[in-house]
């Protein structure tokens, strides 16, 4: 339903931003896309000495792993509002990096503002609308029992989805996601409500 698409700038503004990684205190991530986009342009593994890694939970953290990066810090539940609980409080001012998507929840930093830090936020990436797949890929979610979003813009993406002939797939019978972020966003779409994971994961 979605693309991940490069930042309005280019990816300059991230550029800067991993070049001074080291003056922060802390770096925050909230999704394996931003990993993804921050980690290559470290020119230097100790670029990150001093800096605690934070991530929102279990898959970003394991996109850090798969970067050579151990986060030190993980939400619980896995939110944006776990991981701010998870902060601890600055001793004095400290300043915490946070790559984003542009479109994503404020959360993040409006907590962590609140709890006396200071937050630089760059947009690491932007999430797009996907060109509209087959009509026959659009036929079978007519069929399907059941489907599952991951993020409110793929609720959104489902919603605006049509075929060549103009036709939109009708509201699934089950309703999915993943975790309590997605989860409102079916009902606001006309979708209804439905089955939500336990935990903010695709394992559950």
């Amino acid at each position: 339903m979605i693309e991940v698409a490069d930042p309005e700038d280019g990816g300059d503004g991230l550029r800067r931003a991993a070049a001074a990684v080291g003056g922060y205190r802390w770096v925050a991530f909230t999704s394996a896309n931003a990993v993804a986009r921050f980690l290559p342009l470290l020119r230097d593994a100790r670029a990150l000495a001093g800096v605690g890694v934070a991530a929102v939970g279990d898959g970003t953290a394991g996109a850090l792993a798969d970067g050579g990066v151990v986060a030190d810090l993980l939400g619980r539940p896995a939110t944006a509002e776990g991981l701010v609980a998870a902060f601890p409080a600055p001793a004095g001012t400290g300043r915490v990096l946070f790559p984003r998507a542009e479109e994503g929840r404020d959360a993040l930093p409006v907590g962590l503002r609140a709890k006396g830090w200071e937050v630089d936020e760059v947009v690491a990436y932007r999430t797009v609308t996907a060109p509209a797949p087959a009509d026959a890929v659009v036929e079978a979610l007519a069929t399907a029992d059941a489907v599952t979003f991951t993020s409110p813009s793929t609720v959104r993406s489902y919603r605006s989805l049509r075929t060549a002939r103009g036709r939109a797939p009708p509201g699934p019978p089950v309703v999915a996601c993943t975790g309590p972020v997605p989860a409102p966003a079916p009902r606001q779409e006309g979708l209804g409500g439905g089955a939500e994971a336990a935990t903010a994961s695709a394992p559950a």
